[in-house]
């Protein structure tokens, strides 16, 4: 982070800005100007076929000259009135002050020339010579020896110069103006794609043409100093999107951009900005193999991570290659990405649609979910369940049940899976979704809070009633609920609601369903509140016998606990159904073996249903 706030807060950059902003205004140049002016009809000079070796070591030894010369100049004026000679093309010399046109009297064997970079990597087509060759130009009849100079490495040399000078505007523009031209030189030597990808020059040749095309590309590519001197030019001065784009120009421009900790940055930063996930990934991926022994920098790895991440339209490609960096960071230099990048990871994965990569994104940090209440945990389970991914949620909570092992105590437990049980019931969930997950909570023998719980026995309800004859539908509940008992609490409450269910539906037939199934069950206690209330609609409509069948069964299945928790409204009715059926001994019976006189001294409807029972048998 120091590193990048340097970046932030350049000011050599700025001091070096002012230098070159006051220099001479002769000196200023456009794009244009930055272009050799050779004269018209220009006679260049051939390579010498016959140079011997005293003339090749002269001319090296007048190049070497030439090059210090360049790297004397301490002022940015001395600089560029050197190029202002060279540029055009006409033959010059060295001197202690700079360079000059070369008079007709001067020897030859000390004159230089420099050719534009396509012309020189025209004449030395078929040799090795890249920087300069020993050329031979007829005059007045008579051949003269010169030291040819290759553009290429002329302004390669000025760039690294400039920018050593600190006049990195200018340097930049020297550098760009001479790149746009050799594009077009390429260009009109193959039929070139007009966006390459990485330096991936395509053409429509083969053969002698295509290695013909790539020695040309050869002569006239600039050198490495010159390249990693324009990427510095640019970092300084906050060109993110050129430093973006001359990465993406040619591989060798990204080997450059890796092969340095501020140049990568400054390139991140413009991935980020220019969301270019893609080439930040592959930067992620170079550097290392550049520099072995370094670990990068986690801002490296979340600048990459967010040119996928932010922006706007997201596809699939920008979350693989987010994933990518996301691994990468945690496996090779060991880094835990930050919760609010993780979860925008794992959101994107799931408006994609992708649930493999949601999954894949949870299990990567599922183990640095240490604490419950970590916001995002729940704000990713929160948004798996609205926006219907259950398989994903369901893994989810499976992974982190597991992951925690022991770690929480069950009340903790209890609120994470009753939250996601009751997101999933909220958000119109398949039931077989819903029940899946309660079978995990059931596994981890994990209570379901009893509000959860009453949402859950009406979804698995309806749903089944829609499928099945309301008496299947009940049966099939009971059945699931008994299977399940241990994510229930109190087991008598699955019933108790259940029976609330039926009588909503009106089915009072099934109502008798569910008390049966208690008395076989022999439950040390019933909702005898919901029964009362089921004996009540059935006495309204006459249904004294099915009240009779309920009663009976619960009064003699029962153990004693269990009578004991039925009230005095239970027996009340009860005695009335036997009454009104006119089974007056069986009044007396139940009155008796139920000691109901002693139990329910004061209930008027009890001593009455006695009384007339035992007027009718008189």
């Amino acid at each position: 982070m120091e590193m990048l706030s340097r970046l932030k807060s350049d000011d050599s950059s700025r001091s070096a800005d002012t230098q070159e902003d006051v220099a001479s205004p002769a000196l200023e140049f456009r794009a244009s100007a930055w272009r050799p002016s050779p004269p018209e009809r220009a006679n260049f000079p051939e390579p010498l076929q016959d140079a011997g070796e005293g003339q090749v070591t002269h001319a090296k030894k007048v190049f070497a000259d030439f090059q210090r010369q360049l790297q004397r100049s301490s002022e940015l004026d001395q600089l560029l009135q050197s190029w202002f000679v060279v540029k055009q093309c006409r033959p010059f010399v060295v001197t202690g002050d700079g360079v000059r046109l070369a008079e007709d009297e001067t020897g030859g064997s000390d004159v230089l020339q420099m050719l534009p970079a396509d012309e020189f990597a025209d004449r030395a087509a078929g040799t090795n010579h890249r920087s300069m060759f020993v050329g031979a130009t007829p005059s007045d009849g008579a051949q003269r020896s010169i030291t040819v100079a290759n553009e290429a490495v002329v302004v390669s040399m000025l760039v690294e110069n400039l920018h050593a000078l600190g006049a990195r505007r200018r340097a930049i523009g020297l550098f760009e103006s001479y790149n746009r031209e050799r594009t077009d030189w390429l260009k009109k030597r193959a039929a070139l794609d007009d966006s390459p990808a990485f330096g991936d020059w395509k053409t429509a040749k083969g053969g002698k043409d295509q290695k013909k095309l790539e020695t040309f590309m050869r002569a006239t590519r600039l050198w490495l100093p010159a390249r990693s001197a324009y990427l510095k030019s640019l970092s300084s001065t906050k060109r993110y999107r050129q430093v973006v784009e001359f990465a993406r120009e040619d591989s060798r421009n990204l080997d450059v951009v890796c092969g340095s900790v501020a140049n990568m940055a400054s390139f991140l930063i413009g991935c980020r900005k220019h969301k270019d996930s893609a080439l930040a990934r592959l930067a992620i991926d170079t550097m290392p193999k550049r520099i072995p022994a370094m670990v990068l920098p986690l801002a490296f790895y979340e600048l990459a991570f967010k040119s996928a991440m932010q922006k706007k339209n997201r596809d699939d490609d920008d979350l693989q290659n987010a994933l990518w960096i996301a691994r990468a960071m945690r496996e090779d230099a060991g880094y835990v990405l930050h919760p609010n990048l993780w979860f925008t990871l794992f959101n994107t994965s799931l408006h994609l649609k992708r649930e493999d990569c949601a999954i894949d994104v949870f299990c990567m940090y599922s183990n640095n979910f240490t604490s419950l209440h970590q916001d995002h945990f729940r704000r990713a389970l929160r948004k798996a369940c609205r926006l219907n991914h259950p398989d994903v949620a369901l893994t989810m909570v499976r992974q982190w049940l597991v992951s925690i092992a022991g770690d929480f105590d069950t009340e903790s437990r209890k609120k994470v899976v009753g939250f996601v049980l009751w997101e999933m019931l909220s958000s119109g969930h398949p039931i077989s979704a819903i029940t899946e997950m309660i079978a995990i909570i059931d596994s981890f023998q994990i209570e379901i809070e009893p509000v959860t719980l009453l949402r859950a026995v009406q979804s698995i309800l309806n749903d089944t009633s829609s499928r099945l004859s309301p008496q299947e539908a009940v049966q099939d509940s009971l059945e699931f609920w008994k299977a399940h008992n241990s994510a229930v609490q109190n087991p008598l409450y699955p019933l108790h609601l259940l029976i609330q269910q039926c009588l909503e539906h009106d089915w009072l037939d099934e109502c008798e369903l569910i008390v049966t199934e208690m008395a076989q069950r022999r439950l040390p206690r019933v909702p005898c509140n919901g029964i009362v209330k089921v004996l009540a609609v059935n006495e309204e409509r006459g249904r004294f016998e099915e009240n009779m069948r309920m009663c009976d069964v619960l009064v003699t299945s029962l153990s004693r606990r269990g009578l004991k928790s039925l009230n005095q409204q239970f027996f009340e009715r009860y005695l009335k159904a036997l009454l009104c059926l006119g089974r007056f001994g069986e009044v007396r019976k139940q009155h008796a073996r139920l000691n109901l006189g002693k139990r329910y001294p004061k209930s008027t409807p009890i001593a009455v249903a006695l009384r007339d029972a035992k007027a009718h048998q008189k």
